[in-house]
C-alpha cells in the first residue's frame, strides 16, 4: 500500500511575478529562467510525487472494487433467503405477543395461568423474554411453562387482579428444520 500521508502541495511565489530572464546562447539557443525574489519556494513538479497520486488513486479503485463485489455477494445470499423471509423473522427478529393474564381468585390463591398461540417451531428450544406493561402491584413472579412446539403457558403468582405481559419469542430452528 502507498504511503497515505497526503503532499501538500504549494505555488511557487515570486516577486515580481511571471517575469523571466533570457540569455542569448552561444548555439543560437536561448535560455530562459524565472526572475524575481522567491518568496515560496513551490512543490516539485517529479515523477516521484505524481506517481504517489496515481498509485493512491489506483489502490482507492480496487478497494471499491473489493467491497462492490462484497455487496453484490450479500444481495445474491439475501435474495436467496427471500422466499423464507417470514420464518426468518420469526427466528431472527422474533415474533411478539402481548398477553392479558387474569385472576379471579383471592390470595394466596392464583388462577392466571393462559396458553399462548405461536408460530410453529421445529423444536421446543425457543426463547420467550417477557415485559410487565404498566406499574402493576402484587405481580410476583413470571413463568413460562409446558412449551410445545406452537404454545407455551405463562402464569404470574401475585395477588394482583390482571397483569400485561408483552412477550418475546425467538429461536426454536424455525428455518433450519
Amino acid at each position: 500500500m502507498a504511503n497515505l500521508d497526503p503532499l501538500i502541495w504549494q505555488d511557487d511565489v515570486r516577486s515580481p511575478a511571471n517575469t523571466f530572464t533570457v540569455t542569448d546562447n552561444a548555439d543560437n539557443t536561448k535560455t530562459i529562467e524565472r526572475a524575481g525574489t522567491v518568496i515560496q519556494q513551490g512543490t516539485q513538479q517529479s515523477a516521484e510525487h505524481f506517481n504517489h497520486m496515481e498509485n493512491v488513486a489506483y489502490e482507492a479503485l480496487q478497494i471499491g472494487g473489493v467491497l462492490a463485489q462484497e455487496l453484490r455477494q450479500h444481495q445474491r445470499k439475501l435474495d436467496e433467503v427471500q422466499s423464507d423471509l417470514e420464518k426468518l423473522d420469526d427466528e431472527i427478529i422474533g415474533q411478539v405477543k402481548t398477553v392479558n393474564l387474569v385472576n379471579t381468585l383471592a390470595f394466596p390463591f392464583n388462577n392466571s395461568k393462559q396458553t399462548v398461540a405461536i408460530t410453529t417451531r421445529a423444536n421446543t428450544d425457543y426463547r420467550v423474554l417477557f415485559e410487565i406493561q404498566g406499574a402493576p402491584t402484587n405481580v410476583g413472579d413470571i413463568f413460562i411453562t409446558d412449551k410445545t412446539i406452537n404454545t407455551f403457558k405463562i402464569e404470574y403468582t401475585g395477588s394482583a387482579a390482571a397483569v400485561t405481559v408483552k412477550c418475546y419469542i425467538t429461536g426454536g430452528k424455525s428455518i433450519y428444520g
